[in-house]
């Protein structure tokens, strides 16, 4: 009987699993299911197309429905996987079931929604798909002075599109600096005064604790000032998406998401299963400094792992190592790269830099 291997998630993990394994096995079934519309496209690329840099979303999809159905993987978007059961081997979605042999979980990550009164108002976004691009995109038709929240890559390479297209940003972030997660103060610094120099208004230490508005956002308060706005980016970080997994009774560690051995290989009851596989940002890695579990929310750690989950469903014996998760944000004129940990971090886990 022909095996079938089936992978959730069709994002920079899961996607690489269906081809490489494809490519060197005609004859498995391959089954991808997403609940998203879009699949097989560039996030990093979204900022640039709200700044002009890249002409429309239409260019960032690199790939369609039709490639992959020439090769022989079947893509189920805008498909929601309700159930897991690993001890039938099947996936529940709608009114359907399907049984696999493999079963790969790249289920990604999904947006922080912090606890502000307000949250649900009209005219407050999260961008994480590009879809919510879309939406915001829209938005912006009719907005002239839109606020971001939280100061990391994308919430800075948004808010610099934004003021591209000459509307007037603010930022509200509550760590003492911008970039807090990449960079030292020292360092930031240079990133916070060009953004400065280009009249968009930073407010650092300073914490949003209510949106106001009646049935759309008009204001920000924070640290007891109200700020008018007609559009709330909220760019806080994201979490794994495990629920899924969970419910299945595969285990999470501290970091909240799926533990897994070298291979990759996800487990339950203490146990490591030989034919369910999970890899991208909804899964638990090792910092080649702290030596610390953590979560790497980058395209290119995904695509690795997307590789080596392939390698191993075709029998080979391939292994994950620690990581150091370079990142990079281009933010107008500046290009800021990092590599390893701020001094923040080094001091929280005792290394004295």
């Amino acid at each position: 009987m022909q095996k079938h291997l089936v992978i959730i998630g069709a994002g920079a993990a899961g996607l690489p699993v269906a081809s490489q394994v494809r490519k060197k096995n005609k004859d498995i079934d391959i089954t991808v299911i997403t609940d998203r519309k879009y699949f097989a496209y560039s996030p990093c690329g979204i900022p640039f197309v709200f700044s002009g840099m890249i002409t429309s979303f239409d260019t960032l999809v690199l790939r369609d429905k039709k490639y992959y159905s020439e090769m022989d993987i079947n893509i189920l978007n805008e498909t929601t996987v309700d159930k897991i059961d690993l001890d039938t081997n099947e996936i529940f979605f709608g009114n359907e079931k399907l049984k696999y042999d493999t079963l790969v979980i790249a289920t990604g990550a999904k947006p922080i929604i912090p606890p502000i009164p307000g949250i649900n108002l009209e005219g407050i976004y999260f961008l994480n798909s590009l879809e919510d691009a879309l939406k915001i995109s829209d938005a912006l038709k009719n907005t002239k002075s839109p606020t971001i929240i939280g100061a990391g890559a994308i919430g800075l390479e948004m808010a610099h599109a934004f003021l591209k297209k000459g509307l007037k940003s603010r930022l509200i972030e509550m760590k003492d600096r911008v970039l807090p997660n990449m960079l030292d103060k020292d360092m930031s610094s240079i990133v916070e005064d060009y953004l400065s120099s280009l009249n968009m208004h930073i407010h650092t230490s300073t914490v949003a604790s209510s949106f106001i508005g009646s049935k759309k956002v008009t204001h920000v308060k924070a640290n007891g000032n109200e700020f008018e706005t007609d559009l709330v980016l909220v760019s806080v970080g994201v979490r794994p998406n495990v629920e899924l997994a969970k419910n299945a009774g595969i285990e999470t560690g501290i970091t909240g998401a799926i533990v897994t051995d070298v291979s990759l290989r996800v487990r339950r009851h203490g146990k490591y299963l030989k034919n369910v596989y999970a890899c991208g940002n909804c899964i638990e890695v090792t910092d080649i400094i702290t030596h610390k579990s953590t979560i790497s929310a980058l395209g290119s750690t995904a695509i690795r792992q997307g590789v080596l989950v392939a390698d191993n469903i075709l029998g080979k014996n391939s292994v994950f190592g620690s990581i150091s998760s370079p990142s990079i944000a281009v933010i107008g004129e500046l290009e800021v790269g990092t590599v390893g940990i701020t001094k923040e971090r080094a001091l929280e886990y005792g290394i004295s830099p």
